[in-house]
């Protein structure tokens, strides 16, 4: 067994305890010696960091392409998981995105209208997929300026997405219900 002496704890240890056998001081001393500079040079840390990512974008974008075409599956993989594991962040992001609502702004709207649809006022019963749990109700917007009108189950929502959210189409469909009623 080989014995070294570390230059910083002045101990003397298995030479498996220091990074190889060029180094002076041992694994222990390494990191805490590492762990206090970290400490003390945040910033000159974040500048040199910063300062070289804006030096290498381009290398930057090579790595992450080649990790993601040769890691694509494992990708996948994970997402779907987070995704499975975080559905309430999910919402979220997706409101935030399509819509510009916190799922905040979502669940007080939807509590606002008793939890079923602006139109027909039945709650929801269409099952997801995936989930095999009832899906929550649809956000309808104006697709003309991008306003928020209320939350629908997904049979009235398509129902006005048929009609093209035309009321004269709308309108007509009622006279053709009213002359066709048997």
């Amino acid at each position: 067994m080989d014995i070294k002496r570390c230059s910083m704890c002045k101990k003397e240890k298995n030479i498996n305890d220091f990074r190889n056998e060029k180094f002076s001081w041992c694994k222990v001393c390494n990191q805490e010696y590492g762990k206090q500079y970290r400490e003390n040079n945040r910033e000159k840390i974040k500048t040199s960091h910063k300062e070289w990512r804006d030096n290498n974008q381009g290398k930057i974008k090579a790595l992450s392409d080649e990790y993601v075409k040769n890691n694509r599956e494992k990708i996948k993989k994970k997402c779907k998981e987070w995704a499975g594991n975080n559905p309430d962040k999910v919402k979220a992001s997706w409101l935030r995105r399509k819509f510009g609502i916190s799922l905040d702004a979502y669940k007080n709207m939807s509590e606002n209208q008793g939890n079923i649809c602006a139109i027909c006022h039945m709650p929801e019963t269409l099952l997801d997929k995936r989930s095999a749990l009832t899906r929550a109700l649809a956000v309808d917007h104006d697709h003309s300026n991008g306003r928020i009108r209320g939350l629908l189950c997904n049979s009235c929502n398509k129902g006005l997405g048929f009609f093209a959210d035309s009321e004269e189409n709308l309108l007509k469909a009622i006279e053709y219900l009213k002359r066709a009623k048997i």
